[in-house]
């Protein structure tokens, strides 16, 4: 919850946060109908922030730079200037902050954001999923 807070803090700025999520997640029934539904609009909600973009890598997308692999890009500003990516697997985690490790994943997710759809259109599309889940 403190994650999601950072998002909309007034005490600081708040955090800005790029997510490209393959429609594959927002299709995924876990807790059932009603659970997913409602996900999707909270999706919808924090993808209006200001500070917050978010795009759907649809599957007719095809495959992509990456994969499968979930991976996060922290990027710090000045004076630290500093990315470092996060691999998280079942049972462990890898930091890397190597230049050309930062720089292959910033490739890797410049792909993602040109192969998915654009911010509106990936509201429209999560919004027709949760409208799917009403009937």
């Amino acid at each position: 919850m403190e994650r999601q807070n950072a998002l909309t803090r007034s005490d600081a700025t708040p955090l800005s946060l790029w997510v490209v999520l393959g429609e594959a997640a927002l299709r995924q029934e876990v807790g059932g109908r009603g659970v997913l539904q409602r996900q999707l609009h909270h999706l919808i909600e924090v993808a209006q922030l200001p500070n917050v973009t978010l795009q759907v890598l649809p599957f007719s997308a095809g495959a992509c730079m990456g994969g499968m692999l979930p991976f996060t890009l922290y990027g710090f500003p000045p004076p630290a200037k500093l990315e470092v990516v996060l691999l998280e697997h079942y049972t462990s985690h890898a930091y890397l902050e190597a230049a050309e490790d930062t720089a292959h994943y910033d490739d890797v997710f410049n792909h993602l954001r040109a192969s998915a759809l654009s911010a509106r259109k990936s509201e429209e599309l999560i919004a027709g999923i949760a409208g799917e889940l009403a009937t």
